[in-house]
């Protein structure tokens, strides 16, 4: 009844011997087999108690976790986890690791599911020990969660440490800044179009690689970043379950027990290098989602890569919601700036999304990711992820990236007015 481990947690529910009729059987009670578990509960709950206890006090101590661990106990874990995960350059180990997971409490729920119907365990044991083993694998992976990447939920805020100051943008400022990405987006996409012709549907108009090496070594540049730019990280890997990632509208995770960064390959070219800057902002230790967006799009913007600037500008265009709270008229009319090609993506990126993602799923993906971002204090849950546009619009406010434009063409050149708006239609899912 109980594994070899020391930690002696049953693994499955006693099986009752039926030596006499049926009927007999009924009386056979968990005492009768010695089978009891309430002390296994407790010391489950006592662990995973003394987890969030930790938890709770590190978010009082956000300078403390900044300087300890952030900048230092998870700087070295990091580059230990992505030197590690280096040797399998297309199978996320962590991937791997949670679908053996879901097929073990999968496969053993059905078999013992059935032995109940056959009495030979009785129901409420099945579930006594298979609600047992759910809660010793959250008190054992929420602590190793916290002490590998978890506590940067914790941490200073990133507009403290940058020092941004997040005031409201005045109406010039916020149409400066506007002009900046619709500028960024048709420049950068002119710079991309000739690689591009030469790619299939989904391709992007580089290599994999050359991207991801555009994506690491911007971040090596990046000198907001700190030491946190700092030491070379594993490549991103596709997740084998892409599929099943669109139907839940997600776009890649970041693996906190591997150190491993994963990409939806489904997802559109175009938002790829995006999704991969996300994630591998959360690799250095930005947890929060509006951090992640915001770093990913200051990395992606500042590439030396066209293509993947041209991914950066695209999804800065959230920015320019901004402009349609105070200005409907005048938002209208930047968006009617942006060329054919652009808003042929924008177009692309909605049939998508439209085409692919599951109402039903997608809904249970969102649910349960905002309160993953609630059990780690993120007060606003999923809504974490629009509040990266007071980041970026602070940022620009203060040191504003230069897009690279081409001097032969001007930034408004065959522009057309969109039929409708591209945030009025389905935008990228949160990636996760």
């Amino acid at each position: 009844m109980r594994n070899p481990l020391r930690l002696g947690v049953p693994i499955r529910p006693p099986v009752i011997i039926a030596t006499q009729a049926v009927a007999d059987v009924e009386d056979v009670t968990s005492e009768d087999v010695g089978f009891t578990t309430r002390r296994h509960y407790w010391r489950g709950i006592v662990w995973l108690l003394i987890a969030l206890g930790v938890q709770a006090v590190a978010s009082l101590m956000p300078e403390e976790v900044e300087a300890y661990y952030s900048q230092f106990i998870y700087f070295y874990i990091a580059r230990w986890l992505s030197a590690a995960n280096k040797y399998t350059q297309s199978i996320a180990i962590g991937e791997v690791l949670f679908a053996m997971l879901v097929v073990w409490f999968g496969l053993w729920s059905l078999w013992y599911m059935r032995r109940s119907w056959r009495r030979e365990s009785r129901l409420f044991d099945v579930l006594k020990v298979f609600f047992l083993q759910i809660l010793w694998v959250m008190s054992l992976l929420v602590p190793v969660f916290l002490a590998l990447w978890g506590l940067n939920y914790q941490r200073l805020s990133l507009a403290e440490t940058l020092q941004l100051d997040r005031r409201p943008a005045r109406s010039g400022e916020l149409e400066s800044i506007g002009l900046q990405i619709v500028s960024g987006v048709n420049s950068n996409y002119e710079q991309a179009r000739i690689t591009r012709e030469s790619g299939g549907p989904n391709a992007p108009p580089i290599t994999r690689d050359a991207m991801f090496k555009s994506i690491e070594k911007a971040f090596q540049n990046e000198a907001l970043l700190g030491d946190a730019s700092r030491g070379e990280f594993s490549n991103p890997k596709p997740l084998l379950l892409s599929r099943l990632a669109s139907f839940a509208g997600v776009t890649g995770f970041y693996i906190p027990f591997t150190g491993e960064v994963t990409f939806n390959e489904q997802v559109p070219a175009f938002d790829l290098p995006m999704v991969i800057a996300h994630h591998k902002a959360h690799q250095r230790g930005y947890a929060r989602e509006d951090e992640a967006n915001f770093i990913g799009y200051i990395i992606c913007v500042n590439s030396a890569e066209p293509f993947v600037r041209y991914s950066g500008y695209l999804y800065g265009l959230k920015v320019l919601e901004a402009l349609s709270k105070g200005s409907p008229d005048r938002y209208e009319d930047w968006l009617s700036r942006l060329n054919e090609g652009p808003k042929s993506d924008l177009r692309e990126r909605s049939e998508f999304w439209g085409n692919v993602k599951n109402s039903a799923l997608g809904g249970v993906s969102r649910r349960t990711f905002s309160a993953y971002l609630r059990a780690n204090r993120v007060h606003g849950g999923i809504k974490n992820y629009d509040e990266d546009v007071p980041l970026i619009i602070s940022y620009y406010l203060k040191s504003p990236p230069r897009p690279a434009l081409d001097a032969d063409q001007p930034p408004y050149a065959d522009a057309e007015p969109l039929q409708e708006p591209p945030d009025r239609q389905e935008r990228p899912p949160d990636t996760f």
